[in-house]
C-alpha cells in the first residue's frame, strides 16, 4: 500500500524557467566598443571548470578581450600583451582577505615556488596577489609589491571567498581607506560614485551615521564585485578557497599543470592537514555585523551585485536576504576609450534597476523570484513518482504537504522524471488572507496597508512592499498559479495523463478520485481533513475587516486567471462562487 506521504510528496526545490529570463545587458558609459559584460550564468563549480561556451565565444571578439587583457598581466601574443621576456608561472588572484596567504604556504609545501603580493619578487612557479589582478599602465603599484612587467603570467586562477568573510575582514573595522594600496586600487576601478549613477532602488535607512566603519564597508564591498569581475573576464578558471580542503582536486590541478612536484592525492590531503583549517591569517580586526541587510542599506546596487557574483560562483545565500533585484543581473566595462584614463565599472541592468520603483507586475514578480537558481530538483528521487507540487498556502493544514520549497513549476518536475504531478488549488483570496497572516511582515500593520503599499507607487512604503514581495524567501503567497505551470495547463488527453488538480475542499475525495484512475493504492488513514474556508472568506469581506472594497477588487482583478481557474476545477466547493 503506497502510503499518503509517498503519494503526496512535497518537492522542495524547483526552477521557473519562463519569465525568469529578462537579463538583459546594460551598456555602461562610454564607448559601446570598448564594452566588456560580465557573463551573468557562468557558474564555478568547487573544482577547477572550462570557461562557458559564452565566454570562449566572447574571446573571439579580440577588441573588447584584448582591452581587458591589455589591463592585466596575463600573457596573449594575439593581444600584442608581452613582457619584455617569455611569459611563465601562474598567478592565482582575487580580492586582497580572501585566503591568499594560506594559499601561498600550501603551495609551497608542496614544493611549488610561490610568491605573495608582498614579496620582495615573483618566485619562479608563480604568485597568489590580488595586486597583480589587474595592470593599468600609470597605476603606481603599492610600495610594498613588486613589478612582473618584464615576464608576464602564463596563465590566471581567481580565487574567490564568500563574500560577508571578505568584506568583513577586508573592511578591517574602518581602517581600510588608510591603507596606502587604496589609490592604486581607485586609479584602475571606479571606486568613487562621482559622475557615476550607482543609486538604483535605495534600501531602507541603515541608521548608521558615516564613519570609518560605514566608508569601509562601502569601500570593501566595491572592491568585491569590481575586482572579481573584472578578473573573471580573463582568468582561466576559477575556484572557492573554502573548497580547497574538501576537494583537493583544486591544488592538484593547478600543481599538476605548472610544476613536476609530488601533487597527487595523498600528498595534498596531507599537507592540507599540516597547514590547518584557517583560510585567513587573522592579522586583521574584522567589522562585526556584516550582513546582507546592512550592506544593502549602505549600498543597495553594489549588494546586488556581490550577490550575483556570489551566487554563479557557487556560494548559497538564504532566499529570504537575497536581493530581488540580482534576478535581472549587472554589466561591467571601461568607463571611457582610453586606455591610460578610463576605469573598470559596474552598474544593474535596467529591469534591476527600476523594479522597486515601478508599478507592481505579476511578470516581474515571477521573473524577480528567479526559481532556475533557487529550485534543484533531483532526478532519481523523482523519477515516475506521483508528485505533489508546493504551491504556498494552498494546502496549509490539510497535511497533504510539508512546507519546503515553493518555487518548484511543473515543466520541471515532469522535466527531472516525476511521472504524475497533483497541483492543488484554493481560492485566491484564501491563499491572501493566510499568506498575510503567516509571513509575519511586521513592517506592516495590516494586510490593507500591505497591499495598498504594493499596488501604489505613491505609497511611502511602496517599495519595500515591492521588495518583501518580490524576494525569493518572501510572501510566496502572492505567486499566481500561472507561475507553477507554465506552459503545462492540462488542455489535452495526454496532459491530464501527467498532471492533475487537486480541491483542497475536496482532498479526501478527490485523492481516492486521482488514486483509482492511475491505479494506485492509497492510505488515506492519515489525512488531516481542512477547515472550510467560506467563513474566513466572508469574514473578510465585512466593514472594518481586513480587506477593503478597492483592495479586493484590485487583487481579484489581478489574479482573475487563477479564480477562473479554482472555480472551473472546484465548483463543488461553497467558495468557488465570487464571494
Amino acid at each position: 500500500s503506497l502510503g499518503l506521504a509517498q503519494f503526496c510528496g512535497m518537492i522542495w526545490l524547483g526552477a521557473f524557467l519562463v519569465l525568469a529570463a529578462a537579463k538583459r545587458q546594460d551598456a555602461v558609459e562610454g564607448d559601446p566598443s570598448t564594452l566588456v559584460q560580465s557573463q551573468q550564468f557562468r557558474v564555478a563549480s568547487a573544482s577547477l571548470g572550462q570557461p562557458s561556451e559564452a565566454r570562449l565565444l566572447s574571446r573571439e571578439a579580440t577588441q573588447s578581450h584584448c582591452s581587458v587583457l591589455r589591463r592585466s598581466y596575463l600573457h596573449s601574443e594575439d593581444c600584442g600583451h608581452t613582457g619584455h621576456l617569455p611569459p611563465s608561472g601562474f598567478l592565482v588572484t582575487g580580492t586582497g582577505r580572501s585566503g591568499t596567504k594560506f594559499l601561498v604556504k600550501v603551495l609551497n609545501a608542496l614544493g611549488l615556488q610561490v610568491s605573495h603580493d608582498n614579496a620582495k619578487q615573483r618566485s619562479a612557479d608563480g604568485a597568489v596577489s590580488w595586486v597583480h589582478g589587474n595592470h593599468k599602465r600609470g597605476c603606481q603599484l603599492p610600495w610594498w609589491s613588486y613589478n612582473v612587467s618584464d615576464s608576464f603570467f602564463s596563465e590566471v586562477f581567481l580565487m574567490l571567498r564568500d563574500p560577508l568573510d571578505q568584506i568583513s575582514s577586508r573592511s578591517e573595522n574602518g581602517n581600510l581607506e588608510r591603507r596606502e594600496w587604496y589609490d592604486f586600487l581607485s586609479c584602475s576601478s571606479r571606486m568613487n560614485d562621482e559622475g557615476h549613477d550607482v543609486s538604483g532602488p535605495p534600501g531602507p535607512p541603515s541608521g548608521e551615521e558615516d564613519s570609518d566603519v560605514v566608508r569601509s564597508l562601502k569601500t570593501a564591498l566595491k572592491f568585491y564585485v569590481l575586482q572579481n569581475s573584472f578578473i573573471e573576464e580573463y582568468a582561466a578558471k576559477t575556484f572557492r578557497v573554502e573548497d580547497l580542503r574538501e576537494d583537493p582536486q583544486i591544488l592538484m590541478d593547478i600543481c599538476s599543470r605548472n610544476h613536476s612536484c609530488n601533487c597527487s592525492f595523498a600528498r595534498v590531503t596531507e599537507v592540507m592537514k599540516e597547514v590547518g583549517d584557517k583560510v585567513n591569517s587573522n592579522h586583521t580586526n574584522k567589522t562585526s555585523n556584516v550582513t546582507w541587510s546592512r550592506l544593502a542599506a549602505l549600498d543597495r546596487p553594489f549588494a546586488v551585485m556581490a550577490q550575483i557574483l556570489a551566487q554563479r560562483h557557487g556560494y548559497v545565500l538564504p532566499k529570504e536576504d537575497v536581493l530581488p533585484e540580482a534576478a535581472f543581473g549587472f554589466s561591467c566595462g571601461f568607463d571611457g576609450p582610453d586606455e591610460e584614463t578610463s576605469r573598470w565599472t559596474c552598474k544593474l541592468n535596467s529591469e534591476g534597476k527600476r523594479l522597486l520603483e515601478d508599478q507592481f507586475s505579476l511578470s516581474k514578480l515571477a521573473a524577480a523570484k528567479d526559481s532556475q537558481r533557487h529550485c534543484h530538483l533531483q532526478s532519481a528521487q523523482l523519477k515516475r513518482s506521483i508528485v505533489t507540487l508546493s504551491i504556498s498556502m494552498a494546502g496549509s493544514g490539510s497535511g497533504m504537504t510539508d512546507e519546503l520549497d515553493e518555487l518548484c513549476q511543473v515543466p520541471q518536475v515532469l522535466a527531472n522524471g516525476a511521472g504524475h504531478v497533483l497541483v492543488p488549488l484554493r481560492h485566491p483570496l484564501a491563499r491572501l488572507l493566510t499568506g498575510f497572516q503567516q509571513a509575519q511582515m511586521v513592517q506592516f500593520n495590516t494586510l490593507n496597508q500591505f497591499l495598498d503599499s504594493l499596488r501604489n507607487s505613491s505609497e511611502e512604503k511602496h517599495q519595500l512592499a515591492l521588495d518583501l514581495a518580490y524576494r525569493p524567501g518572501r510572501a510566496n503567497f502572492l505567486l499566481p498559479l500561472q507561475f507553477y505551470l507554465g506552459d503545462s495547463v492540462p488542455s489535452s488527453e495526454r496532459q491530464r495523463r501527467v498532471v492533475s488538480f487537486i480541491c483542497r475542499c475536496r482532498m479526501e475525495e478527490e485523492l481516492k478520485r486521482i488514486s483509482q484512475s492511475l491505479h494506485v493504492d492509497v492510505d488515506f488513514s492519515g489525512l488531516e481533513k481542512p477547515e472550510p474556508d467560506d467563513a474566513m472568506l466572508y469574514d473578510a469581506m465585512l466593514p472594518g475587516s481586513s480587506l477593503s472594497s478597492k483592495n479586493r477588487a484590485w487583487f481579484l482583478a489581478e489574479y482573475a486567471a487563477d479564480l477562473a481557474l479554482y472555480q472551473e476545477h472546484c465548483s463543488a466547493c461553497s467558495d468557488a462562487r465570487d464571494i
